[in-house]
């Protein structure tokens, strides 16, 4: 999937079209303090979303703290997309000195991931920092992808968490959720 979603053909234009659904979203209108993401590897680019959050919201973006053996994300809040320097694995991070939020506190939370279930489960790059986060998080949870990454289903660990709603280029799925562990 990740060799797919890097040579997706209308990249750019599929990715404008996922940014328009979110700006139009009566939750995202609602929603005041938003966490997002830096796209790598072909994800889908929400930058224009991102530039609007910041015109008018507060945007925070995830910042991989480790502690010992253990890393978890923290939300940093971003003031300007020129601002972000290499984090862990080189995907961009927020200043380490930006003002800092807890989880309970965001509203909506952009997730990005390799691939997506009708049910809402997410494959990601596999390291459980986003399923971590997301655990106990009251936020809404729109992960954001092609249509192409939507999959009939994924087998779920008991540690993966949910997303709420679905955003692709053809709109916005709300998410069943009728969870089968295996």
């Amino acid at each position: 999937m990740l060799v797919k979603r890097k040579n997706l053909e209308n990249h750019s234009f599929l990715s404008s079209k996922i940014s328009g659904h979110i700006l139009r979203w009566e939750i995202f209108r609602r929603s005041r303090k938003i966490m997002s993401y830096f796209p790598v590897k072909g994800e889908a680019d929400v930058s224009r979303a991102n530039r609007k959050i910041i015109e008018k919201k507060e945007l925070y973006f995830p910042l991989i703290e480790k502690s010992g053996a253990t890393a978890e994300i923290i939300p940093v809040r971003v003031f300007s997309m020129d601002e972000f320097s290499p984090g862990v694995y080189g995907i961009p991070v927020p200043p380490d000195g930006n003002p800092r939020i807890k989880k309970g506190e965001l509203e909506l939370i952009l997730v990005p991931g390799i691939v997506f279930d009708r049910r809402g489960g997410r494959v990601g790059f596999g390291g459980g920092y986003y399923d971590r986060f997301l655990f106990g998080c009251r936020a809404v949870k729109a992960g954001i992808c092609f249509d192409m990454q939507i999959v009939e289903k994924i087998d779920l660990a008991e540690t993966d968490q949910l997303v709420d709603f679905l955003i692709t280029e053809k709109g916005i799925y709300p998410m069943v959720g009728d969870r089968e562990v295996l």
